[in-house]
């Protein structure tokens, strides 16, 4: 069934179409208005915007807005959305990363040869080790749906709405 948004508005971007759908939203390629570009648009589920997922969200775009590093997807914007049905939506433009999930690269080959999966991976360490050493801070939901390698065979981690920063990991949602 076709998703109502696409084709709308939300902030200065136009919804183009689904990229992907999670626990918490759903990610789409709009197109910001000013500066003319691609972005992701990820925008939480109308059923699911209890207290808790909406800081889950705010969290996500913060945290991924401090990071930089060429293998972390880049967050632009964050704001919040009226729906047709007056309910407050949070979303957060970031970093379109055209390419395919690590895990979707996987289920089409039998092998990736050394040659390319070493650097793969050494790219992935590399981002997960700069959100430890400079931020403290702890993915906790690294998957290969979570990796996106590019059309240019470059990795780029997305998806840290489960981060936490070192101190909170002990502590309950």
């Amino acid at each position: 069934e076709p998703d109502i948004l696409i084709g709308t508005q939300i902030g200065q971007y136009e919804i183009k179409r689904v990229i992907g759908s999670g626990g918490m939203g759903t990610v789409y390629e709009a197109e910001q208005q000013r500066p003319k570009r691609l972005v992701a648009l990820k925008v939480v589920k109308a059923d699911l915007p209890s207290r808790s997922h909406l800081r889950r969200l705010e969290f996500e775009s913060e945290v991924l807005a401090r990071l930089q590093h060429p293998h972390i997807a880049q967050v632009f914007e964050a704001g919040m959305h009226r729906d047709s049905e007056g309910r407050m939506l949070p979303y957060f433009a970031m970093e379109y990363v055209e390419g395919t999930t690590l895990r979707d690269l996987l289920k089409s080959r039998v092998r990736l040869p050394p040659t390319e999966a070493l650097p793969l991976l050494r790219q992935i360490a590399e981002a997960l080790g700069y959100a430890w050493r400079q931020q403290q801070l702890v993915h906790r939901d690294v998957k290969p749906d979570n990796i996106i390698i590019t059309t240019r065979g470059v990795a780029k981690l997305t998806d840290l709405g489960l981060a936490r920063p070192a101190g909170d990991l002990g502590r309950n949602e």
